[in-house]
């Protein structure tokens, strides 16, 4: 049959056609019908072709792929699709429709395109002072949907429903000494989770002064070392004034050792460290639990 299309300006077929506001009419061709975009989830290793449409009888048909999957007939109307790993790869696979008329070839095409299943990464785990808020700007969410963190404590998210909150925990976050966080995605392809631990400890002052002989030594770099806990093991660093004195302002409790290094660019000097080296194995061990502002350096000749 054939059909014809018009366009109006009113609903009412009387009104338009006593006011004139109505377009010409348009013939519309026949035509085959591959289907529209489609997506499917990674994870589904076959696609139904049942949406197509062929006007013409008599007339042959031939599916074809621009990627490297297979039909299972491809001279049937109505088949299924196998993505090949190349379509998985680029994303995407166009296939197409050809109808033969013994006058005319038609060519009708759509994408089919394959979606991941979500993926989240919370963060590491991370230790935060006392009375300190966390943004949680290490976690990563892709191809979802949804996105939605939760709580096992009773703090609250500025909101859990973006990738990156912020997170303020609540009284009993502190007491329990930690809480766990759990970032959720969800998707048309899955739903997944990943949970990261936030540790509470107090944190302190601690300062003092670098002596070169009987002279406060200024600019030297002063290391301090956490070395009582292999799950955060901390390496900070301050550089020392005019007076040669130095503060940490926040160190989280616990053991520490330090050490003094001189200012590298004025001695020519060139001086490499590491956290776990022998270098430390004459350090004082310093048990901060509360504020300490005289601790006494000396370099060593």
């Amino acid at each position: 049959d054939e059909i014809a299309v018009t366009a109006s300006s009113e609903p009412t077929k009387s009104v338009v056609g006593n006011l004139g506001y109505e377009s010409p009419y348009a013939f519309a061709k026949p035509y085959p019908y591959a289907g529209s975009d489609t997506a499917i989830c990674k994870h589904e290793d076959v696609f139904h072709l049942q949406d197509a449409h062929n006007p013409f009888s008599p007339s042959q048909i031939i599916w074809m792929t621009d990627g490297d999957g297979f039909f299972t007939n491809p001279l049937q109307l109505s088949t299924s699709y196998y993505p090949g790993d190349g379509d998985f790869e680029n994303g995407w696979v166009r296939l197409s429709l050809k109808i033969l008329t013994a006058t005319e070839e038609y060519i009708e095409s759509f994408r089919l395109i394959f979606k991941d299943e979500p993926y989240v990464f919370a963060g590491a785990d991370t230790l935060i002072g006392v009375d300190s808020t966390v943004w949680l700007q290490s976690a990563l969410a892709l191809h979802y949907d949804q996105l939605q963190w939760y709580s096992l404590g009773d703090g609250v998210f500025s909101d859990p429903s973006t990738q990156n909150p912020v997170y303020y925990p609540g009284a009993m976050d502190y007491n329990a000494g930690g809480v766990e966080l759990i970032l959720q995605a969800q998707s048309e392809c899955g739903n997944t989770q990943d949970t990261i631990r936030i540790y509470f400890e107090s944190v302190y002052s601690l300062g003092g002064t670098v002596w070169n002989g009987n002279s406060p030594y200024r600019g030297a770099k002063v290391l301090a070392l956490r070395v009582d806990s292999e799950s955060f093991k901390f390496l900070s660093a301050v550089r020392t004034d005019d007076l040669g004195r130095f503060v940490f302002p926040e160190l989280f409790s616990g053991i520490y050792v330090l050490q003094a290094i001189p200012d590298t660019l004025i001695a020519g000097l060139s001086s490499i460290y590491y956290a776990d080296a022998a270098v430390w194995d004459q350090a004082h061990p310093i048990q901060l639990n509360a504020r300490i502002e005289d601790v006494d350096l000396k370099l060593k000749k």
